[in-house]
């Protein structure tokens, strides 16, 4: 089991994991939808860059998108990310604070229609249900 998803394990490596330096973070915030149904999408880019020697060794860009984040990050602080590959841009969900000591995670939330409609739905399914009852 990964560090990053277990964060009481002692951290040491992640065997798949890249770690690095953050550097470059931009954080940003879109809206999206209509008037009624606004949601938030929180951006996060930045570079995890890992050196030898005070010599740049990898760089590794990095985006997470979600409605929020659990956790943070600041500029200089020492992250891990799973699964990276070389040369491409990570789209991750979350990665390991090791400056901080915390896991990171976007939050994903329902938008206010679609529960909406969920709900509507469920009443409609339970009056069925009750009529039904009455009848039979």
């Amino acid at each position: 089991m990964s560090n990053i998803r277990n964060p009481k394990r002692k951290i040491d490596h992640y065997p798949r994991g890249f770690r690095g330096i953050v550097n470059g973070l931009e954080k940003r915030v879109e809206t999206r939808g209509a008037a009624d149904t606004i949601r938030l999408k929180h951006i996060w880019h930045f570079r995890v860059e890992s050196y030898e020697n005070g010599v740049l060794k990898n760089m590794v860009p990095v985006e997470m998108i979600g409605s929020g984040f659990k956790g943070w990050i600041n500029e200089g602080d020492e992250v891990e990310v799973d699964n990276w590959k070389k040369g491409e841009l990570m789209r991750i969900d979350h990665l390991w604070n090791h400056t901080n000591g915390i896991a990171v995670h976007t939050v994903k939330k329902v938008s206010t229609a679609r529960m909406n409609w969920v709900i509507f739905i469920i009443v409609i399914i339970v009056v069925a249900v009750l009529l039904m009852a009455r009848m039979g």
